[in-house]
């Protein structure tokens, strides 16, 4: 029921007709946009990775703690590599193929025309794979200290804060629907719902601590 003007053109129509006919294209084009959403939002959610909690994540952090240690020690050695003036430049790229570098990549390690630090690998690259590793070193940590412990119960006059450590969340839940500020002020700490839970929740970090000590407060002062 939509015909465009680019092919029936708009002359000769009357008023009315063609006002209907911008309406009935107006509306295809907001459904088109409310699909084109719809969808974008699905697949999304279908390649969303499923998050991990407890020792399962301690698990993943390590093994990606292993392969940033690796990177760091590859990089030291091929920079040793490209500076020892004794080898030939044949003999670094073999080197470095022995290393773990494939031809192609060991060629553009030796190449000093590719940034100002020349050949090898750039100090920050070294000096951000670190930063990686010690980030990494601490989520572990961090981790590993929740899934240690139990999970807390807190109960008070307005309602429950739950601290999840096995799922790694904080939980407000209240008797009923709480009022307005108070979902204001929660969605304002990055609070959530979920209907799952049925609960307010947002994962633990060191500065969600902060928030729920705000919220706390805020609610024993109601």
């Amino acid at each position: 029921r939509c015909f465009s003007q680019a092919i029936t053109g708009a002359g000769g129509w009357k008023p009315a007709t063609f006002r209907r006919h911008e309406r009935t294209n107006n509306a295809e084009k907001a459904a088109r946009q409310r699909l084109d959403e719809w969808c974008e939002k699905v697949i999304k959610r279908c390649n969303r990775q499923e998050r991990l909690t407890g020792w399962a994540e301690v698990e993943r952090l390590q093994d990606k703690l292993d392969g940033l240690v690796r990177s760091q020690e590859m990089m030291k050695a091929a920079n040793k590599i490209v500076r020892d003036k004794k080898l030939a430049e044949v003999e670094k790229v073999d080197e470095l193929v022995a290393l773990g570098f494939n031809e192609e990549t060991a060629l553009h390690i030796l190449d000093d025309t590719k940034g100002w630090w020349g050949a090898g690998f750039a100090p920050f690259e070294l000096s951000n794979n670190n930063a990686k590793i010690k980030d990494t070193e601490a989520k572990i940590k961090r981790h590993a200290a929740m899934a240690l412990k139990e999970d807390e119960v807190h109960t008070a006059p307005w309602g429950t804060l739950r601290i999840d450590y096995s799922d790694e969340r904080y939980r407000f839940v209240f008797d009923g629907k709480p009022e307005q500020d108070v979902i204001d002020i929660l969605k304002k700490n990055a609070f959530k719902w979920s209907p799952a839970n049925k609960a307010w929740q947002r994962q633990i970090t060191p500065s969600a601590r902060y928030a729920v000590d705000r919220i706390v407060e805020y609610l024993n002062t109601k």
